[in-house]
């Protein structure tokens, strides 16, 4: 929502200039939409940020944002790994952290251990890879990091980009985030040191389980027609964005695009409006 000004209740002759470079490490800002970004991966407001995100994600006891400031000024750590390196005893001697303050440190620590993966991915804050784009790559296959990085390793943005809710800059963003040694050097710390690199999928058993939808044109009883994808989902079915070989079926309104001769070509099973409610009725 952008506001509209109404009325000035004061002129004070000053205009705010947004700075060119970090305020912090002196790297040249890039914008992006309204925003603009640090892309140094080495500034410390960036890595004092991730830190306090990492622990407010898996909601680490005592752990908070002045504790992080602390440890980061006493260079106790440098790092996400860092934290579970820490020397219990050292931090006793810092001003304000008593035996029971840092206790409870350690045992937030250990217990943040058995969050499952989503929430850790989504605690590393990839950019553009949030919780929503992890739970589309995790019901879709991609349940685990190996899986994950198997992927990746083809080096083709298109196993990302055809699933229902990823666009052109998050699959190459997927990419970019899991080839990055650094990334992979802290996943792998994580794994070794006891968190879980893998979640169950719970198989949503229906009439269209196995099978993978395109949906295109308009529709009376689907408006936005992502209501239809909705009840596929919920009856097992996989949402594709874009046509592949692995495309079964093709759900067909009014005025439907270039889709559906592509559809035709892989020999997807087209289903009408009316077919398809049907298909929803009998089961």
């Amino acid at each position: 929502i952008i506001p509209a000004i109404e009325e000035v209740l004061e002129k004070n002759g000053k205009t705010y200039i947004i700075p060119d470079t970090c305020p912090a490490c002196s790297t040249h800002l890039i914008k992006k939409g309204a925003h603009q970004f640090c892309p140094n991966p080495q500034c410390p407001d960036r890595i004092k940020e991730g830190l306090i995100f990492f622990a407010k994600t898996l909601d680490i006891e005592n752990l908070g944002r002045g504790t992080i400031e602390t440890l980061l000024e006493k260079e106790f750590i440098k790092n996400i790994s860092d934290l579970f390196r820490l020397n219990f005893d050292d931090l006793l001697n810092l001003e304000g952290f008593g035996q029971k303050k840092v206790d409870l440190i350690k045992k937030g620590l250990q217990l943040s251990k058995e969050k499952e993966f989503d929430l850790l991915l989504s605690s590393l804050g990839f950019d553009e890879i949030g919780p929503k784009v992890i739970e589309i790559l995790i019901t879709n296959g991609f349940s685990s990091l190996d899986k994950i990085i198997e992927a990746v390793d083809k080096n083709d943005p298109l196993i990302f980009e055809e699933l229902h809710g990823i666009g052109k800059s998050t699959a190459a963003s997927i990419i970019r985030h899991f080839k990055n040694e650094s990334n992979l050097k802290t996943l792998n710390f994580l794994k070794e040191i006891g968190f879980s690199m893998s979640k169950e999928i719970k198989e949503t058993k229906g009439i269209f389980s196995d099978t993978f939808w395109i949906i295109t044109g308009s529709f009376k009883n689907y408006k936005p027609r992502d209501l239809a994808g909705i009840e596929i989902e919920k009856q097992g079915g996989k949402i594709l964005k874009t046509v592949s070989k692995k495309l079964t079926h093709i759900l067909v309104g009014e005025n439907p695009g270039s889709k559906l001769d592509k559809a035709k070509k892989v020999e997807a099973k087209i289903i009408s409006e009316n077919e398809f409610i049907k298909m929803l009725s009998d089961s």
